[in-house]
């Protein structure tokens, strides 16, 4: 039995991506009521708390034959890993070898330590099977946690709510309607609209969901959505923003599972089909989650000063000692505050501390650099990585390209070493771009931009293509090629947020282009050349900061500029053609690049024609 005494909230999210079918065995497994050792305590404080599990590889196979690796469930674990902790979740990661049946228990151990006023959400991504009785998991080590162990696990705890998310083979075997031991209340809610009041009562009241990709008979779709499963495709979108259905800046449990039943149902034309089910399994309370284009409009500062820093105008990278720079085009920083500064002309790719001082320099011989990006040496981009990034650096030559990557001092080696990924990457869609431009994302997917067709492409960090989209559309009325603004015109400058969305520097049609992970256009900024304080001329440097402030360098307008993600709120303005509040005493000359620090408080801007790299502090008025 449940008691509506209890007090955290558990949001579970399980993915699996494998099927397999066996003879029925008997779960003798018992969940341990043993507490963890004081050490590894949950701090009252951390109110909220998450355990994301994606493992690809199945090193271990003994206890399971049959299951071959997965593609993306690491994929799937690193995506909403960055959503939680956008929404205030401190993440606990458990992906691949650390994913064993010990370690994924012994986290439920630590859980039952936690406050009851706290939250819990649990994501798994993996493998799933059933004996046609019952459904299971299969840990890293080849192990069976079945479902019946998480619901008995899952007592022990002192949730307020609890969200289970299945995204399986056979996930269904987790809905009450399955397990006659649960208790039924299913959800018909349609996201109508209440009152303040009543969703604050009925956030206080304790309540147990499930939501499952598909039933305990369905198999579910692995690696054929850019990256992702079928399901966990649109429940990003619908964390994202899209299943907030009136509107009110505030996802619940119960509009989360309506988008995902309604959608996955429409868009599924395949034969077997893929039916998701949710279910409220007890009581009458609704879990919360505030999307991030809400939480944008929290962050935004009211009044924030752009303060040059003088000390930075003695250091080597504000010329660019030991020699100068011909044109700084392209600026990055990495997780210790190291800057590098893109120079095509010179052909070189300048590294600097955060203070300024001259560390290195990069250069390939003939060969003439166009972009560059950085992967952390952890394999996933992160802030508290002790080891310097990788620079993957884009490079052209007389009609020929390659991407080299640098790790350490001295070494480099090519993008794939003995096969060139970057054919993988390309082919067969389109040919490789003599002159390209390159970022990657927080899942270490590549993305990679044409700039003269302005043809887009995502893939793997193996090479594997994911996607390619933006061909320019012959219109034979007008007997030329236009932009239809999902397209790009002769793109600068390319960025990728942490929820990995795209925004391009459209030089050529004089705007930014955005597109999410999947690669859909996203409508909302202005396109227009002018050198109105909302319009652009010739834009060629973009950033994206934690708080997903985007900032862009209008080149031909000489001004800096920062909005919001949509392009709908113009919050910042720096340079000869701001007017009105904003800051027009800084003078640049053509600006081409622009990047912010880890921590938001730093910009750097390439100020291209006037041969330097300034850089500036945000300070309130």
């Amino acid at each position: 039995m449940r008691y509506s005494s209890l007090a955290v909230y558990i949001f579970g999210i399980i993915i699996f991506s494998g099927c397999h079918y066996e003879h029925p065995v008997i779960d003798t497994s018992v969940p341990s009521t043993a507490s963890s050792p004081p050490e590894n305590s949950m701090k009252k404080r951390e109110l909220k708390q998450a355990l994301v599990i994606g493992i690809n590889n199945y090193s271990d196979q003994k206890k399971e034959s049959g299951l071959g690796n997965l593609w993306y469930a690491v994929n799937d674990s690193l995506a909403i890993k960055t959503r939680l902790e956008s929404m205030g979740f401190k993440v606990s990661l458990l992906r691949n070898e650390d994913a064993t049946k010990k370690n994924i228990l012994k986290q439920f151990k630590k859980y039952k330590q936690m406050d009851r006023n706290s939250q819990l959400i649990i994501f798994y991504s993996g493998h799933g099977i059933t004996d046609e009785q019952e459904g299971y998991i299969i840990s890293a080590d080849g192990e069976r946690i079945s479902f019946k162990e998480l619901r008995n696990n899952t007592f022990f705890l002192p949730p307020k709510h609890i969200l289970y998310i299945l995204d399986s083979c056979h996930s269904g075997f987790l809905d009450p309607a399955v397990q006659t031991k649960w208790p039924v209340s299913r959800n018909r809610g349609r996201g109508k609209r209440i009152v303040p009041q009543q969703q604050q009562e009925r956030e206080s009241k304790p309540a147990v969901y499930t939501l499952t990709a598909g039933s305990s008979k369905e198999k579910t779709k692995e690696g054929i959505w850019l990256g992702h499963s079928y399901f966990t495709r649109y429940l990003l979108k619908g964390l994202d923003g899209v299943a907030d259905i009136d509107n009110d800046c505030k996802i619940t449990a119960s509009e989360l599972g309506v988008y995902l039943t309604q959608v996955i149902r429409l868009q599924d034309k395949t034969p077997q089909g893929q039916h998701p089910l949710f279910n409220r399994v007890f009581g009458e309370g609704e879990i919360t989650f505030i999307p991030p284009r809400c939480q944008n409009d929290l962050r935004i500062p009211r009044q924030q000063q752009l303060v040059s820093d003088k000390k930075w105008e003695t250091s080597d990278a504000y010329k660019g000692l030991p020699s100068t720079y011909d044109q700084p085009t392209q600026l990055l920083v990495d997780s210790q505050n190291n800057l590098y500064v893109l120079d095509t002309p010179a052909r070189k790719v300048y590294k600097f501390d955060a203070e300024g001082k001259y560390i290195r320099s990069y250069d390939n011989k003939n060969w003439v650099p166009t972009s560059m990006a950085l992967l952390d040496n952890g394999g996933v981009n992160s802030s508290t990585s002790s080891e310097a990034s990788s620079l993957w650096v884009y490079y052209s030559s007389g009609g020929q390209s390659k991407v080299v990557i640098y790790e350490g001092e001295k070494e480099q080696r090519r993008w794939g070493r003995e096969k060139d990924f970057l054919d993988g990457c390309v082919w067969p869609q389109n040919a490789i771009p003599e002159k390209g431009l390159i970022a990657i994302d927080a899942e270490n997917n590549i993305i990679l931009a044409d700039q003269e067709t302005g043809i887009l492409t995502k893939c793997t960090i193996k090479g594997k293509n994911l996607a390619d989209w933006g061909e320019h559309k012959y219109d034979e009325k007008m007997g030329e090629e236009n932009n239809y603004f999902q397209t790009v015109t002769q793109p600068k400058g390319l960025a990728v947020d942490k929820f990995g969305y795209i925004y391009v520097a459209d030089t050529g049609g004089h705007g930014i282009q955005r597109y999410s992970f999947d690669t859909t256009w996203i409508p909302g900024w202005i396109n227009a050349k002018g050198d109105s304080p909302y319009f652009f001329n010739s834009p060629h440097g973009v950033a994206v900061d934690a708080n997903f402030h985007v900032y862009i360098a209008d080149t031909n307008n000489d001004r800096i500029k920062k909005y919001t993600s949509d392009g709908k709120k113009l919050l910042a303005c720096w340079g000869k053609q701001c007017w009105g509040n904003q800051d027009y005493h800084i003078d640049f000359n053509r600006p081409q690049g622009v990047a912010v620090s880890l921590g938001g408080r730093f910009m750097y801007v390439a100020d291209t024609d006037n041969k330097r790299v300034r850089k500036f502090f945000f300070s309130k008025k």
